[in-house]
């Protein structure tokens, strides 16, 4: 088990670096690493601390602590999960419609509503009062008509397939549109936190110099034995289906399409 596993079981959300500090008294010198985390949660797991209440985790800022990704693939999860639904939807129906047409003419002529000539010329050959060619004749007219109303009924039918598919494909759309707009949206905020902590770090504005360490620890990468790593180990595979959301098998990393690698989750 995670440090983010532990507080997701306990219906919380992963506390930030300053947050586990100061509720179990870790000091400065706690910037998160896996070895850290480990401690802590072998002391969470032995009743040696208590998880801080849901109420006073902070509301998902980027300026408040944690990885900026990690705020934003909790939101993108859903969006992920309902988009590769709708698309799946989307294609199940549409790989029906090359053969909806012959299937449907098939349960017709099954259900015996189709008819043959042969049938008809059968039934009009009772009649000891037709000639031959007016039992053709007959067979003709009928098996025109009928055939006529078959038809109509099966592009109507043909026409609502059509038109499911189209709805389908369109509500697809509209989520991997929205899944597209927060990653953009990612994109940005992620650029303008960089730009915001270089100017801070070039002008010596910071008033928080751990906090603004670790931060800048999280998007810039730190020290080796200081970097903020999750317990689980960076995957080395890479995801094959462009623009779908991918994370460990722990959940403790998840890939991002933007620079083509995996991030941490939890920290």
């Amino acid at each position: 088990m995670s440090l983010s596993d532990y507080f997701q079981k306990q219906g919380q959300a992963l506390p930030s670096l300053d947050e586990r500090r100061a509720t179990y008294g870790l000091g400065g010198s706690y910037v998160g690493s896996a070895s850290q985390n480990a401690a802590l949660l072998q002391k969470l797991q032995g009743g040696g601390a208590t998880p801080a209440p849901a109420s006073a985790q902070p509301s998902a800022q980027p300026a408040q602590g944690g990885s900026l990704w990690s705020q934003y693939s909790q939101k993108l999860a859903p969006i992920t999960q309902k988009s590769d639904q709708l698309l799946k939807d989307y294609y199940e129906l549409a790989a029906q419609a090359p053969s909806f047409a012959q299937r449907l003419l098939d349960s017709i002529k099954q259900a015996g509503q189709y008819p043959s000539h042969a049938a008809l010329r059968e039934k009009y050959s009772q009649n000891e009062n037709l000639t031959p060619m007016a039992i053709e004749s007959m067979v003709s007219r009928e098996g025109q008509a009928t055939r006529g109303t078959i038809g109509d009924v099966m592009g109507r039918a043909q026409g609502g397939l059509d038109s499911d598919i189209a709805s389908r494909q369109g509500a697809a759309q509209m989520a991997q549109q929205e899944r597209g707009n927060l990653l953009e949206e990612y994109g940005f905020a992620r650029q303008e936190q960089q730009d915001i902590l270089a100017q801070q770090k070039s002008s010596g504005e910071s008033t928080n110099t751990d906090f603004m360490t670790d931060l800048l620890k999280q998007i810039f990468g730190g020290d080796e034995q200081d970097s903020i790593m999750p317990i689980e180990p960076k995957p080395t595979s890479v995801p094959k289906r462009e623009g779908v959301f991918y994370h460990s098998p722990s959940g403790e990393w998840a890939w991002d399409w933007e620079t083509r690698d995996w991030y941490p989750v939890g920290d």
